[in-house]
């Protein structure tokens, strides 16, 4: 017997471009499971970050005076006066090298931040903590999609849209839910989000959102 199901992943931001969806993530699911559409899980992107990881804005790059291989990143991410981070990261470099007209958008974390070690393997998550780097203190760090969980990705620090708000929560801006889905058999229809809206719709009474 051969099991015929795929994976599917839904944010509910994404789902609510379609049809207004106005109870907890749970109770959604719950209805979906019952109809015959598996909610093997809820994740929460950014459940994790809380106070301490916001949008910043990079003001300044500067050299490392101890280390050729790390800058000096002035950033502000909405405080009194902005702070300097210490980072290698090669997006940084280049950007050191040729600044950009219009100062970069970044996810800064602040000390207490609780990020995924992108360093070990088995990518714990850990809180972070002010440290010296090479006689430089960082205040905080600037985060790659690894670090905070969105993706696998580590080659560099996570840039955000120009329009993204300094200052504002990274929770707010960029945290989201996310339906995993175990679909079987006869609901192959189902995978797509206009296609997952329309049952929600049915399922709830609200009307679909024509796009």
């Amino acid at each position: 017997f051969k099991r015929n199901y795929m994976s599917f992943q839904v944010p509910l931001s994404w789902l609510e471009d379609f049809v207004e969806i106005n109870m907890h993530a749970n109770a959604i699911a719950e209805r979906l499971t019952i109809a015959g559409l598996e909610v093997e899980k809820i994740e929460k992107i950014g459940e994790n970050w809380g106070d301490y990881c916001v949008v910043g804005q990079i003001l300044k790059i500067l050299k490392h005076p101890n280390a050729d291989n790390l800058n000096l990143v002035k950033i502000d991410f909405g405080a009194d006066k902005p702070i300097t981070i210490v980072t290698g990261a090669p997006n940084i470099q280049i950007m050191a090298e040729n600044f950009p007209e219009k100062p970069p958008k970044v996810a800064l974390a602040l000390s207490g931040a609780l990020l995924v070690d992108a360093h070990n393997e088995n990518h714990p998550v850990k809180k972070l903590k002010p440290v010296k780097i090479r006689g430089i203190s960082s205040e905080g760090m600037l985060c790659s999609e690894l670090e905070l969980g969105i993706s696998d990705e580590h080659q560099g620090i996570l840039v955000l849209p120009e329009d993204a708000p300094v200052g504002k929560l990274l929770e707010e801006y960029l945290g989201d839910t996310i339906l995993h889905f175990d679909i079987k058999g006869g609901f192959s229809h189902l995978l797509s989000i206009l296609g997952m809206a329309r049952e929600v719709s049915a399922l709830t009474g609200k009307k679909l959102k024509k796009k």
